[in-house]
């Protein structure tokens, strides 16, 4: 059972600083607020260099997104590229739906890793995302990526419309085909509710039973929920990002545990 802790060692770095162009209700740029401001290219060569002199694994590049929810990478892949070559850092890129000259300059890169949101309802796009766009489009995105032979992880977000279920089925078998899945949930705010226990779990339950993939309990949910993070396990997940501190303790009790410092889907 693999439980992992990113922190220091695997910190989240924003491309645009604390500033996104959507400022999509579920998050409201919440999170760029916590993350390393990297918006000038020559800050994210410094800070790789200074996380590698000070014994880190690796990074998460992302940020907010433009009016078409893409991540706007573009200008910052060439440092990447450069750490990649110089340092032992692991990348993991956060793209946001992507277009085919961005899956390209990626394909130039190789990145180690490339975190994909998947969403599986129209009405969900529209109204939590607020862009025109389908589930086809993030569908096409992730098989651009797929087809240039890049390491793409997807990610769901459960409850993702105000906390009700709508199209994470849907969006589980755009990614059949990945060995790596992971799961996250809404975390409240005032768009929604918590999502329902028994939601989350019959949604892992439909991952486990319907791909071969390893499938984790991702980083981004709300916190606390001890039970569910136990009977999580017990269906046959294979690990959680920053699980509770009781959890790990009964983890430890019933399972052989292995416990890292970096980013789930990063899976060194």
């Amino acid at each position: 059972m693999e439980f992992y802790f990113p922190g220091k060692k695997f910190p989240a770095l924003s491309v645009t600083g604390d500033k996104c162009s959507l400022n999509c209700a579920h998050c409201e740029g919440h999170y760029l607020r916590n993350m390393l401001d990297v918006s000038e290219p020559k800050t994210l060569y410094q800070a790789a260099l200074k996380l590698e002199d000070q014994g880190g694994f690796g990074f998460l590049l992302s940020g907010g997104s433009d009016t078409d929810g893409k991540i706007p990478i573009d200008d910052h892949l060439e440092v990447v590229q450069r750490v990649i070559a110089r340092t032992s850092l692991k990348v993991n890129v956060h793209t946001g739906l992507v277009n085919p000259d961005t899956v390209k300059d990626l394909k130039k890169v190789s990145p180690h890793v490339i975190s994909f949101d998947l969403v599986g309802s129209k009405k969900t796009i529209e109204e939590v995302y607020g862009i025109k766009a389908s589930p086809e489009d993030f569908y096409d995105a992730y098989r651009l990526l797929k087809e240039e032979s890049l390491n793409v992880v997807p990610h769901i977000t459960i409850g993702l419309e105000g906390g009700k279920l709508r199209g994470e089925y849907r969006a589980i078998d755009m990614a059949s085909d990945s060995n790596l899945l992971i799961l996250n949930s809404l975390i409240p705010s005032h768009i929604g509710r918590t999502v329902e226990r028994t939601d989350i779990l019959e949604t892992l339950r439909y991952a486990l039973d319907t791909t071969d993939a390893r499938v984790y309990l991702g980083c981004m949910r709300e916190r606390g929920r001890i039970s569910l993070e136990k009977k999580a396990l017990e269906i046959g997940v294979s690990g959680i990002a920053v699980p509770a501190k009781d959890t790990l303790r009964w983890a430890r009790d019933n399972y052989d545990v292995k416990v890292m410092e970096y980013c789930c889907a990063t899976h060194l």
